[in-house]
């Protein structure tokens, strides 16, 4: 296996191993819907604002970024490219249908669809799309409404009837309905809007990182670039813990603080990919090599764990033992995945090895 596909292996396993915490949200509570600063208190409320901190508003820009970096790469070839990242859209949405319509991951692939014909044109045109693109989604879906919500009524009122729907569908065990609430939750992703406004322009700039060789740099530098945006990006962030819930400090903290802590945590693995090639190759390369496959076991799992159709914990458990479950099913997982790669068991690899 080449030294680039260890590297992106590597790249993958770091960001599917985030987005595992990221989503495990969705099976606790149609978080959209709610302000959890009406249902919880004292130490569960300060868990989940914890967890919001890391976690709200980074996975796309995250996954976008790593999508970007990788498909830019000239060692592989353009349809080859686009088969795998076909693959990745069918895995993503079956996702979204079978198991829960708010993990709308499947923007990221159709974002890297169209970032790959782009990959050698010039670099000019890539950075203006995205600058555009990012200005408009920051100016009329974030500052604007901010603005407004701050000169009205700057408070995010829970619909308890979009929760009791979802409650009542999940603890079920009509896995009918189940699908047709989880199109239903896609919808209210606005899913266009993510792909259109932060998906597509995240993948030109892992676009445009790549093409201008930003790994180079990280081999020797980067660490104040990294810390910078770090913490600027926690700090952005805190607003949203500080406004108690407000739509304004919501808006903020998400998009912007979002944003920039997934900008913050792409930079932070390209560090540890480069200067410590070994450790980052140890903990995450298996997790890359059998993203696919992960990601189908882990939200299969969830759903048994959370929904009708199992132990029926959906709204029922705290956050801390959301991120405790989800960490016991990524030990459990990575062994399996340790079996598998010893006994050289592939499947639904996004690399061909040649081994």
């Amino acid at each position: 296996m080449s030294m680039t596909v260890k590297k992106d292996n590597a790249l993958i396993g770091f960001t599917i191993i985030f987005t595992m915490f990221a989503v495990g949200i969705y099976y606790l509570l149609p978080i959209i819907y709610v302000n959890p600063y009406e249902y919880l208190y004292g130490r569960e409320l300060r868990s989940f604002q914890l967890y919001h901190l890391i976690f709200s508003g980074v996975m796309i820009p995250l996954l976008s970024l790593v999508t970007g970096l990788i498909i830019s790469r000239q060692e592989y070839d353009k349809v080859t490219v686009l088969k795998r990242l076909s693959l990745v859209f069918l895995v993503l949405l079956g996702c979204s249908v079978l198991f829960n319509g708010f993990i709308i991951l499947f923007v990221i692939p159709l974002s890297g669809m169209v970032v790959l014909f782009f990959r050698e044109n010039s670099l000019i045109i890539s950075l203006i799309t995205a600058v555009i693109l990012l200005v408009l989604y920051l100016v009329v879906w974030t500052i604007i409404p901010a603005l407004t919500s701050v000169s009205t009524n700057d408070i995010i009122y829970s619909s308890i009837q979009q929760l009791n729907n979802y409650l009542g569908v999940y603890r079920e065990k009509d896995i009918i309905s189940m699908i047709e609430l989880n199109v239903s939750s896609i919808r209210a992703m606005d899913f266009f809007s993510l792909f259109m406004f932060v998906s597509l322009p995240f993948t030109f700039i892992g676009s445009i990182l790549e093409r201008i060789d930003i790994e180079t740099y990280f081999k020797t530098k980067g660490y104040i670039l990294t810390l910078v945006v770090l913490t600027s990006a926690l700090l952005i962030k805190m607003i949203e813990v500080l406004s108690l819930g407000s739509r304004s400090g919501k808006l903020i903290g998400e998009n912007i603080g979002g944003m920039m802590l997934g900008f913050a945590l792409f930079l932070t693995i390209i560090l540890l990919v480069e200067q410590a090639p070994k450790l980052t190759t140890l903990l995450f390369e298996i997790p890359g090599k059998y993203v696919l496959l992960l990601f189908i076991v882990f939200n299969f799992l969830m759903s048994i764990i959370f929904y009708g159709i199992g132990f029926n914990y959906y709204g029922e458990v705290t956050v801390a033992t959301l991120v405790l479950i989800i960490f016991i099913i990524l030990i459990v997982l990575y062994a399996i995945m340790l079996i598998l790669n010893k006994f050289k068991i592939t499947l639904l690899e996004i690399f061909k090895s040649n081994r």
